[in-house]
């Protein structure tokens, strides 16, 4: 988890590489930054492990496990990049989510235009919070009124952006605010007709405190709540199997993700991948996760996951095979 102080240091050396479309090598950051090569080290392994989100690459790297991944940075000249598109600001991979993160970066490091920049692209301002919760604030304009009402154990009126205009404002306990780690969004959890609901913080346009709730707010576990979930989603419980290639840093990456599931487990397998093995509530939400492994990594179960990222694997190739045909016209 990134501590409150890391924050800084992390905006710096990812906005260095936003002003630097060359990319730039760790001595350089160092230099740049005023930070220690190790420090440096140590916040680019976490920025590339986040990659998907704030658009950072790097050269392919030459490293082959004889020493530690850290030194081996401090040392390495490979160079590290912030991913433009050509002639614009915004990261060619980037969605509406990772833009969002991505305000938060910029929100952190007083980068006012780029702010003012993303929510042009967002058409709204782009107030969640980011990757980890440790901050210990959210910024989404809702997030002082439900933190109040929690509090002060009062019930809350929302209403959000996708109700419709007959509907009447939703009267829910309010019973916890979690982070989804994968995605980067804020929810509340709330006991709604006697259900336990989740809301996008950032899908609520009005959240007003009603009356204190009688005998105070119930008894909410959230560990208990999620369960075996993946990420928030709840449902059936499912075996998941996995074939994870040996190579690069696909296993540390992989590993620093389910390290912490109590279910999860690890083997090698006789053709010498790594099998994964768990059982996993909501494994819908492990789709991007599995599919930015790319080729490093082969679903065994559930079947209709392998199915489903199958059908996509056939799709990209209809994609690129057209491409040829009609090049070698």
């Amino acid at each position: 988890m990134i501590e409150a102080q890391d924050w800084q240091s992390i905006s710096k050396i990812l906005f260095q590489l936003y002003s630097h479309p060359e990319g730039l090598s760790l001595p350089e950051i160092s230099r740049l930054t005023g930070l220690e090569p190790v420090a440096s080290a140590n916040y680019l392994f976490m920025l590339d492990q986040l990659g998907a989100y704030v658009g950072i690459f790097s050269e392919e790297d030459e490293w082959d496990g004889e020493c530690d991944y850290i030194e081996y940075l401090v040392q390495s000249p490979q160079r590290w990049f912030f991913n433009h598109e050509s002639g614009s600001k915004f990261p060619v991979e980037f969605d509406v989510e990772e833009l969002m993160v991505l305000a938060q970066f910029a929100q952190f490091a007083g980068q006012a235009d780029l702010v003012s920049k993303i929510s042009d692209a967002l058409g709204q301002t782009p107030f969640i919070d980011s990757l980890q919760p440790s901050l210990g604030k959210c910024l989404d304009r809702n997030w002082d009124t439900i933190v109040e009402a929690l509090q002060a154990e009062k019930e809350v009126f929302i209403s959000s952006n996708s109700t419709n205009a007959g509907l009447k404002r939703k009267r829910v306990i309010p019973l916890a605010v979690v982070h989804n780690r994968d995605t980067g969004f804020w929810y509340l959890i709330g006991s709604w007709r006697k259900s336990a609901c989740q809301f996008r913080l950032d899908k609520l346009d009005r959240v007003e405190i009603g009356q204190p709730v009688a005998g105070g707010l119930p008894p909410f576990d959230l560990e208990q709540y999620v369960g075996s979930s993946w990420g928030l989603m709840r449902g059936r419980e499912e075996k998941v199997e996995a074939l994870f290639k040996d190579e690069g840093r696909v296993l540390t990456k992989a590993f620093a993700r389910i390290r912490e599931r109590p279910k999860a487990s690890w083997q090698r397998h006789k053709d010498g991948r790594q099998l994964y093995s768990d059982s996993v509530a909501g494994v819908e939400e492990m789709l991007p996760w599995f599919r930015a492994f790319g080729s490093s990594v082969e679903v065994i179960r559930p079947k209709w996951v392998r199915e489903r990222l199958l059908a996509e694997a056939r799709q990209i190739m209809r994609y690129y095979s057209a491409g040829v045909d009609e090049q070698g016209k």
